[in-house]
């Protein structure tokens, strides 16, 4: 029964041990896990606002918005949180610091993106402070270009009306110098409508070149479009620049201003190759910088939405890794519930084959010694038995003792009185001898 009672007691113990370490063991965990979710929604709802704040600000930056010069913070933020450990060291788990770092990684291409962003903003800003200044020097260079032609057209034509009035009124040989001059100029007046044409198509190759939209076209319409119409119209202007005597203002002159104007200063045509080679602050190089402007900023915006989408990629990775790890304490949880109860069960399965082992020797202990002592009562029986007819018979023996002893009182009282009698006779008769002495 000790026995029994101290290895119960020692089970009891036992088991609660094994209860306590569990229950501490998950409480541990459970503890850890929720400060982990805690730090893990904390997280995502701020790595949540900063990224809206990142894609408004870089929104705002590609479409030329002003934007708060702190409002760029946003990407220290994210850097900020990215690169704190606590995640990590509050699980222990690799793929956590896995995910951290390619969040990281993704929030430093953001960063990347955003200062990109900024510096398109800049020049974009630059351009649009430059832009209208340089496109109204050529539209006012080719305004004058066009006036001074049409102002040499009309000087043309009055002095052919002149030379004509003078063929007129004049005979003889001056007369025929007069026709070859007025044939000449004749021909000059051709060259003017040429010019005029050309210079319609110079200014319709303005328009397209304003309103170009792809940049690889950009080099046809300067070597293959621009350059023939300034070669014929150069050619034609200096004819009618040498008519007109040569001066700052003749058309010579405004078509150099024009093309200064539309290529930038210290431009210069490559003959042998067949190009333009543009300077500086020109029109053509303000489009093509407007041109790869908007393409630059296309492909910021699909770097902006990819990269957007990976940092978003790299949240919901890092939140699925989270439910995992939460998911495999839940289980780990169970199975150290499920070993505790199996380890209950053996011991008490152990206990009680001990207890059923004791009780069975126990059993058999008392068994033998029922068996002993219904041997024992069985023993003393038959003794009580023959001790009863013992008594039974000294019973018998006392009773014809006794009565052996009242025959022999009797006797005894008889030869007493007998002896009594015989001493009375004896002493009569002694008397009598005595008397008779």
């Amino acid at each position: 029964v000790w026995t029994i009672t101290v290895l119960g007691l020692g089970a009891g113990v036992f088991m609660l041990a094994i209860v306590f370490w569990t229950i501490r063991d998950i409480h541990s965990e459970r503890e850890k896990l929720d400060a982990f979710q805690t730090a893990l929604t904390r997280m995502v709802n701020r790595l949540d606002t900063h990224l809206e704040q990142g894609r408004d600000d870089i929104e705002a930056l590609l479409n030329r918005e002003s934007t708060d010069m702190g409002y760029g913070r946003w990407v220290d933020r994210l850097a900020d949180l990215t690169s704190g450990e606590d995640l990590s060291v509050a699980t222990g788990s690799a793929t956590i610091r896995e995910d951290l770092l390619r969040l990281g990684s993704q929030v430093s291409d953001l960063k990347t993106l955003r200062s990109d962003s900024a510096a398109w903003h800049d020049r974009a800003r630059q351009l649009d402070a430059v832009f209208p200044g340089t496109r109204r020097r050529a539209e006012v260079s080719l305004n004058r270009l066009t006036t001074a032609i049409i102002s040499g057209e009309g000087r043309q034509r009055l002095e052919r009306a002149i030379l004509i009035r003078q063929y007129r009124q004049s005979s003889g040989q001056p007369n025929n110098a007069l026709a070859h001059q007025i044939i000449s100029d004749i021909g000059r007046g051709s060259e003017i409508v040429s010019i005029k044409t050309e210079l319609a198509d110079l200014a319709l190759l303005c328009e397209r070149l304003i309103g170009e939209d792809q940049v690889d076209n950009l080099v046809d319409l300067k070597d293959n479009k621009f350059k023939a119409t300034l070669d014929r119209l150069s050619r034609g202007v200096k004819l009618l620049g040498n008519h007109d005597g040569g001066g700052r203002d003749l058309p010579a002159t405004l078509l150099e201003e024009f093309a200064t104007a539309l290529f930038g200063r210290g431009f210069r045509v490559d003959d042998i190759h067949q190009t333009i080679i543009p300077g500086q602050d020109g029109l053509y190089l303000r489009i093509r910088e407007k041109l790869l402007l908007a393409a630059l900023r296309d492909k910021l915006q699909h770097r902006k939405d990819d990269v957007l989408n990976a940092v978003r990629g790299a949240r919901h990775q890092l939140v699925a890794t989270a439910e995992e790890i939460a998911n495999q304490t839940a289980l780990s949880n169970e199975k150290a519930l499920a070993m505790s109860w199996k380890t209950m069960l053996t011991v008490w399965l152990v206990c009680f084959s001990a207890f059923l082992m004791l009780s069975v020797k126990i059993i058999q202990a008392v068994k033998r010694q029922i068996k002993a002592i219904e041997s024992t009562n069985e023993s003393l029986t038959a003794e009580i038995h023959e001790r009863q007819k013992v008594e039974a018979a000294l019973r018998l023996s006392e009773d014809a003792l006794r009565n052996s002893k009242d025959e022999l009182e009797m006797r005894v009282e008889e030869r007493t009185s007998e002896l009594k009698d015989a001493n009375q006779q004896l002493a009569k008769e002694i008397s009598e001898r005595k008397n008779a002495e």
